[in-house]
């Protein structure tokens, strides 16, 4: 890989970072504000409140939503990391680096169609965004002519 795709591909990773610390503030802004009408509130009070025992545990709606929240946001940070001390270790190694690159391309590329079905447009825009960055960094580089 050359030093443009390289570079594509460390901003990619980069972006997974962001993404994990955006993500992360999330988790410290106060949820009952996005129920503000009374059924609303009565809707976040029974997801606080309803308990479902999977497998002999206690956990309630809300338990659900923060342990995936917090999740994406260790594996966002995860990957992040990973790729970049890929390319640090590895970067003479193409073909490693393309391998890796192919592997993030079709699990950003589920994020991608995941988020669109389920979720709200900032995430969708940042996997796709990411998934685009990871995507270049496979193009081919322009290459100089001698004449």
């Amino acid at each position: 890989m050359n030093k443009k795709q390289l570079l594509l591909y460390k901003i990619a990773s980069y972006g997974c970072i962001a993404f994990a610390l955006i993500h992360l503030t999330g988790h410290f802004q106060n949820a009952s504000a996005l129920f503000p009408d009374e059924e609303g509130k009565v809707l976040f009070h029974a997801m606080q409140n309803y308990e479902i025992n999977i497998m002999g545990l206690q956990r309630t709606v809300e338990d659900f939503l923060t342990g995936h929240s917090w999740s994406l946001t260790v594996f966002m940070l995860g990957i992040g990391i990973q790729n970049l001390l890929a390319v640090k270790h590895s970067a003479d190694r193409p073909q490693f680096i393309r391998s890796l690159t192919v592997t993030n391309l079709g699990m950003f590329g589920i994020l991608v169609g995941l988020t669109y079905r389920y979720f709200i447009y900032p995430p969708l825009v940042l996997f796709g965004m990411i998934w685009l960055l990871y995507f270049s960094s496979l193009l081919p580089g322009r290459t100089s002519s001698a004449k």
